[in-house]
């Protein structure tokens, strides 16, 4: 996925306050926890990467595209399942150009979701 192509915004408020049944208080916590965790998330992939782990970059990529998937973030869900499934597939060498990709991705979407708590 080129990320010239990703939507102006990462995120969709509407259907994700939804997905909390319209709990702003519960989606703000979902906000922090995702900002806390989502980069330790990208550092296990990376981690897996270099020693070649492939289980680890697999758990880790689901794990962050379910956390996506909770925002309706689907550019960046649907690149975490690419790295999620290379890594099934054990081409760990092809992780790294969707990698990339996932964070740019994620660089853009970390500075929503910090908007969007500061507002």
């Amino acid at each position: 996925m080129d990320s010239s192509n990703i939507p102006a915004s990462c995120i969709d408020w509407n259907i994700a306050l939804e997905s909390t049944g319209d709990d702003a208080e519960l989606l703000d916590e979902l906000v922090g926890i995702f900002m806390e965790e989502s980069p330790m998330l990208i550092e296990q992939i990376h981690r897996g990467l270099d020693t070649k782990d492939a289980v680890l970059v697999q758990r880790s990529a689901h794990t962050l595209k379910g956390s996506l998937r909770i925002f309706h973030a689907l550019s960046g869900a649907e690149l975490a399942f690419q790295i999620e499934k290379l890594a099934q597939e054990k081409d760990l060498d092809r992780v790294s150009a969707s990698l990339a990709h996932l964070e740019a991705f994620m660089e853009r979407m970390m500075v929503e979701l910090k908007n969007h708590q500061e507002r």
